[in-house]
């Protein structure tokens, strides 16, 4: 199977994150700032929280979550799965068919309103998870591993 790439809207759930994660450091940066004009504390600490909002809204809005949206693909062979990630340091896993415990989908608030979910894929050693696949994708996906897995320990 060739490499597939996840839909274009998981892009706008990572933008709605970003601006929730923002929202927060925004709010706290506030709070410290009013704290600090009351109990006359140093306002060098509120500059952490505006490096962490330039962060959020620019670096990751603008580039992370556009190269993380690029470079992510999978592929589902008869014998492993294969996940692609990483903006600057490549990672490839090679997941054994043989090796699945079990597959489930996941679906948040932010997910369900673009009609996406996640898969997620348990071994025993952890957790690997494809984000942001369609509805229908993602049930078939799941599916289909779970299809292959079987084939997989009937032949050991």
């Amino acid at each position: 199977m060739q490499q597939q790439k996840l839909p274009l809207t998981i892009r706008k759930v990572w933008r709605q994150v970003t601006y929730i994660n923002s929202s927060v450091i925004i709010g706290l940066t506030g709070l410290y700032l009013m704290l600090a004009m009351f109990f006359h504390w140093s306002w060098l600490f509120s500059l952490i929280g505006v490096v962490l909002i330039i962060y959020q809204l620019f670096v990751k809005e603008m580039f992370i979550n556009k190269w993380r949206w690029a470079r992510f693909s999978y592929s589902i062979y008869d014998e492993e799965i294969e996940i692609v990630t990483g903006v600057i340091f490549r990672s490839e896993e090679l997941i054994p068919m043989i090796r699945i415990q079990h597959v489930e989908t996941n679906q948040g608030p932010l997910l369900r309103k673009q009609q996406l979910k996640e898969v997620h894929i348990y071994t025993a050693a952890s957790t690997h998870i494809i984000p942001g696949l369609a509805e229908e994708s993602a049930t078939h996906l799941q599916a289909k591993i779970i299809e292959r897995v079987k084939v997989a320990t009937e032949d050991v």
